[in-house]
Parts: structure tokens; C-alpha cells; sequence
């Protein structure tokens, strides 16, 4: 056993802005059973993110003397290198950590217990029935990354069995002459719980974390604090407020070709006036953070949710609307893609007049079997359809579950909807659910249903409503023109008090224009009830978004989703094969950035 506890130092350093970060994830588990491999260092990282309240180590008889030297020497080490460096809230924090090695509890097996594979299930199998008499499930975690990997599989399989949740600690590794060593920094925490076995939600990447709270503002990044006071008074956040309403409402495709220059003012208005709240020496230590990295995050209170803080970043010459974007390179094609969706528009409705009296003598025909059908068929018919719905769950239950629902029939809406059911259902381990002009019901009743979910629709704000706009299947009377535009007449709006009391998916994708607005109150969005019921993460937009660059966007996230990035990284890969950085101003997630397929 072995560790450099100058190399630790450095993670600890890099690891910190994690914790805080998923703090409200990791602290349920109060409990750790772990199995210390060769490099200790990986114990001691797992140890320092958890901070279990019972910490269970796994020791054969013959190692746990050396344990409990390198344990001191790193209990040491940490009080005199590491904790000094933190501030005095961190240091707050973390007042309890580390426990002494008396007050760690050992799981002590002999040579034969540890060596055979079979004895060792029966062993810790019986810890952890002793552990349960008196512990909940939900809060007991279980390490797998030491031991050989017939130790890590037999606890996996444990955890499993138990509906416990457990973890593995990665960490990237340096070849040099000297060997493999470990290269401090890069330490990736997953962790896989009971209810969720197909994507994990923790890994751990150096990114910028901003705390907005009250008067100060504080960023957290690379083992460094930096701080601000915030000098906001109610003129100044109402005129920003306003400012943003604003050049949020300005995105529109129809607009005329001084679109630029109008967004260009708004946005250098409300970058300058948010800037004027922040110390000088923090904005510039700010940029230099922003350089370095793909990511940040914004840590709100409610109270100042709905407050553009990201405006500070950059200059607008990085985010212009339309650069390099296929099929949409220049102003002047905005007319043109007004005229062809007119177009469009007028041929979908002469289609629609024709199929409605087709379909008007179908569903006669239909209506008229029906009553044909005596009361016996109808409940055999139910009784099948019950049958074959349980066989489906059954035959799929161990598939990641992905709902991918349109609302409207509009080409690109259409398009992008069958694209994507047809590139995931292409993948084995998923089970694809798509839903193509749902009634409201069938709808919410999938949603909770499903792992992920993709939404496909017409985003609205409106009279401080916030909702998703759902056209109705019959499409009667449903296109009306309004000016050069159209809109929909045969529609419902889902709103937050749909969503109430119902399991929502742990991610979603809302594709439509303005699905994270923040023009309205936290508590008054669609997405407040989302994640008040469980939802992890959801990507959405902050307002208008054109349907091709919105069927690019989930093109290209998915691609790189499924391909193992997590949301974030996912997200940002999508928006820089895309090109276009006003698109990438809209585009943003909230909650945890790090699910990911497993």
C-alpha cells in the first residue's frame, strides 16, 4: 500500500469544487463500505467525497497494520498540509473530517475469507444484513474499485441484491519510465443507484462553480476561491430584468436583417450593467476561469433565479446569430423561409382537408365494428392489450427507457421527431416509446414511464403562464393565418399544475422555444414541478429557437450522449459542431450536468 500524499493534495484541491457541487447527492449516504486497493489514495479521495458518518473498511488480517500506518500519515498529512489551504467555510465544513482510526470501523477477514470468492460473498453478505437491521438502504453505499475484479463484481452483485447503491473511483494514469502512476486531478466518482441502474449521475470535472447568494457572489475553481460583493439595487435588477425581456423576445427568424445590430445593443447594455455590480479584480480573475474551461455552473437562490447573471461573460462578437449555420447563412434568407413555410403551410392544409374525410369514413367504419363487438370481445380485447403491455414491460425492463413525444405535425418538428426514434430504437440496450400527437393523457402517463424523455413541441409565455403548447390529433380547423405567420387554433397548453404529483423522468430534453425561460418566476415554470418530483437534469432553451437548429441540436446531443459524454460535454460538443454561438447563448441546462449513459 502506497500513496503520495503531495499528489493527494492536489486532487483534494481539484475535487473540492465537486463536492460542493453535488453535496446534496452525496450527503444522503452516510454510510461507506469500502475495500482499500494498492494505491490508498483512491481510499482516501472516495473517503474525503463521501465523508461517510460510518466508514467500513474491508482488511485482510495481514494488511490492516500497514493500513492503519499509512491511515496516521495521511491524518497527519491533511491537518497540516491540506486543511490550512481551505477558507474559513470550507474549513467550517469539513471541521469533522477525517475521523480518527479508532473510530473506523473494520470489516477484518482472513487470508481464506478474503481469497475465496464464495466466502467472501457469504462474509460481507452478513455485514451488510447487520448493517440493514438498523440502517436504511437509501443512505449505505458500497466502494467497488479495490480488490481484484471478482471482489468488485461480488460486491456489485451484493449492492444489487440489497437495493443498495454503490460506486467506482477512475482516475486517469501517467506512463513515464518510472512505471503507471496516477495523475492527480482527474479522479472520476460514479455512482449507480438501485431505482436508476442505467445511467449514473457523479464524475468529477474541473469546472467553474458560481454562488450567488444574497450581497456576495463567489467562484470556486481549480482549489481557489474568489469573491465579489454584489451591489444590486431594485432599479438597477428591474432595468436589466427588462433589457433581457427584451432581446428575448427580439429572436425571432421573421425578423428583418437589422436583427444583429439590435441584439448586439441589447446584449452590451445588459452585459455592461450586470459587470457594474462586480469588484473590478474579480470580473478579470473571472475571464481568466472562463478561458480555461468548457463548463460552468450558477448556483441561484430562488429569490434570484429569473437574473441573466451569465451575461457577464464574453463579448457579443462571440455569440452572432447565424454564422456557419447549414442551410441558414445570411439575413436575407429569413424572407425566404418566411414564403416556404407559407407554402408549406397552405399544401398541409389541403392535405389535411383531404385526409379528414378519409379519415372521417374510417373512424365510421371502426365506430360501426365496434358496436358489432359483443361485450365478451371487448373484454377479451382489453384483457390482450393488458397482456401484451405487461410482456412488454417484462421483456424490456432491464433497457434504459427513452419517451420521445411530438406535439406538432410541422415538418422539421416531424422530421427531427422521426429521426431520433429511429436512431435510438437502432440501439439494443434501449427501449424506445415514441408518441406522435398524444392526447395529454397518454402523454403524462408515458412520462412517468421512462428514464429519459424527449418533448418536441411550441414552447409559451405568456400572462406569467409558462407551458408546453399540445395540437390535437384531429387537426380540425386547426391552421388559421394571422398576418404572414400562422398559428395553431386546436391546441391545449400542458402547464406546471399538469405536472403536479406525478414520477417525472431523471433527465429531459424540452425542444421547443423558450423551455427554461427565466421571464417568469422559479416557481411558476413547467420545470420547478419537474424537479420537485424528481427530475435530475433538463436541457431546454432560454427563448425562441428555429426548428432546423433545434433538430440539429438533439441530432448531434444524442450522438454524443449515447456515446458516453456526460449532459454537459454532450451538450457543448452538439452546439460547437453546430457553430452557431448565439445558439449556444440559448441553449443551457439546469440541474446536474454529469448524467450519463453507463
Amino acid at each position: 500500500m502506497n500513496t503520495n500524499l503531495f499528489n493527494l493534495k492536489k486532487s483534494f484541491l481539484k475535487m473540492l469544487s465537486t463536492y460542493l457541487e453535488n453535496k446534496s447527492e452525496l450527503i444522503k449516504y452516510n454510510t461507506l463500505i469500502h475495500m482499500p486497493s494498492v494505491r490508498l489514495s483512491a481510499t482516501f479521495s472516495l473517503y474525503f467525497l463521501t465523508r461517510p458518518r460510518f466508514f467500513y473498511l474491508i482488511l485482510s488480517e495481514e494488511v490492516q497494520k500497514t493500513f492503519e500506518q499509512n491511515y496516521n500519515d495521511f491524518l497527519n498529512f491533511y491537518n497540516n498540509e491540506i486543511f490550512p489551504e481551505f477558507t474559513e467555510d470550507i474549513k467550517k465544513e469539513l471541521k469533522d473530517f477525517p475521523a480518527k482510526m479508532e473510530d473506523i470501523k473494520i470489516i477484518r477477514l482472513t487470508e481464506n475469507q478474503f481469497s475465496d470468492i464464495q466466502n467472501f460473498k457469504d462474509h460481507i453478505n452478513h455485514q451488510i444484513l447487520s448493517l440493514l437491521k438498523r440502517l436504511n438502504p437509501e443512505n449505505i453505499l458500497i466502494d467497488i474499485t479495490g480488490g481484484t475484479k471478482l471482489h468488485s463484481l461480488t460486491l456489485a452483485n451484493l449492492a444489487s441484491s440489497h437495493n443498495l447503491s454503490y460506486c467506482y473511483l477512475m482516475v486517469n494514469e501517467n506512463k513515464s519510465t518510472d512505471g503507471i502512476s496516477a495523475l492527480a486531478g482527474t479522479e472520476r466518482l460514479y455512482i449507480q443507484s438501485p431505482e436508476y441502474k442505467k445511467i449514473s449521475y457523479l464524475s468529477i470535472h474541473a469546472f467553474p462553480i458560481l454562488s450567488i447568494l444574497n450581497d456576495q457572489i463567489s467562484c470556486f475553481y481549480a482549489g481557489k476561491t474568489i469573491f465579489s460583493r454584489l451591489k444590486i439595487d431594485k432599479n438597477s435588477f428591474e432595468k436589466i430584468k427588462s433589457l433581457f425581456n427584451k432581446y428575448s423576445q427580439n429572436y425571432s427568424i421573421y425578423l428583418n436583417h437589422d436583427l444583429i445590430a439590435m441584439l448586439e445593443q441589447d446584449f452590451v447594455e445588459i452585459k455592461n450593467n450586470i459587470r457594474s455590480f462586480f469588484e473590478p479584480d474579480f470580473l478579470r480573475q473571472l475571464e481568466i476561469y472562463m478561458n480555461e474551461s468548457k463548463i460552468f455552473a450558477i448556483s441561484l437562490s430562488n429569490k434570484l433565479w429569473n437574473f441573466p447573471f451569465e451575461f457577464i461573460f464574453n463579448d457579443f462578437n462571440d455569440f452572432i446569430l447565424l454564422r456557419a449555420v447549414p442551410e441558414i447563412n445570411e439575413s436575407a434568407k429569413m424572407n425566404e423561409t418566411s414564403k416556404e413555410n407559407e407554402k408549406s403551410t397552405l399544401e398541409e392544409m389541403n392535405q389535411i382537408q383531404d385526409e379528414k374525410s378519409k379519415n372521417k369514413k374510417e373512424n365510421e367504419k371502426i365506430k360501426e365494428n365496434k358496436e358489432n363487438k359483443g361485450n365478451k370481445n371487448e373484454k377479451l380485447y382489453e384483457r390482450s392489450k393488458e397482456n401484451e403491455r405487461k410482456e412488454e414491460v417484462e421483456t424490456n425492463k432491464d433497457k434504459i427507457k427513452i419517451l420521445v413525444a411530438s406535439f406538432s405535425k410541422e415538418e422539421y418538428m416531424k422530421n427531427q421527431y422521426e429521426e431520433l426514434l429511429s436512431s435510438i430504437s437502432s440501439n439494443n440496450s434501449i427501449y424506445a416509446n415514441g408518441l406522435f400527437l398524444p392526447t395529454k393523457e397518454e402523454f403524462l402517463y408515458s412520462l412517468q414511464n421512462c428514464d429519459i424523455a424527449h418533448i418536441i413541441c411550441h414552447g409559451v409565455v405568456r400572462n406569467g403562464i409558462h407551458g408546453l403548447i399540445m395540437e390535437k390529433s384531429t387537426m380540425e380547423n386547426s391552421i388559421a393565418y394571422e398576418g404572414k405567420d400562422y398559428i395553431i387554433k386546436d391546441y391545449i397548453i400542458i402547464e406546471r399544475k399538469d405536472f403536479e404529483n406525478i414520477k417525472a423522468p431523471k433527465f429531459l430534453f424540452i425542444s421547443a422555444c423558450s423551455s427554461l425561460t427565466i421571464d417568469i418566476e422559479w416557481d411558476k415554470t413547467i420545470y420547478y414541478e419537474l424537479i420537485k418530483n424528481g427530475c435530475k437534469t433538463i436541457v431546454g432553451t432560454h427563448w425562441a429557437v428555429p426548428q432546423r437548429q433545434a433538430a440539429l441540436v438533439s441530432k448531434y446531443f444524442y450522438k454524443c450522449f449515447f456515446s458516453g459524454q456526460p449532459v454537459g460535454m454532450a451538450l457543448h460538443s452538439a452546439l460547437q459542431e453546430i457553430n452557431d454561438q448565439f445558439l449556444s447563448r440559448n441553449y443551457y441546462f439546469i440541474g446536474n450536468h454529469t448524467a450519463r449513459i453507463s
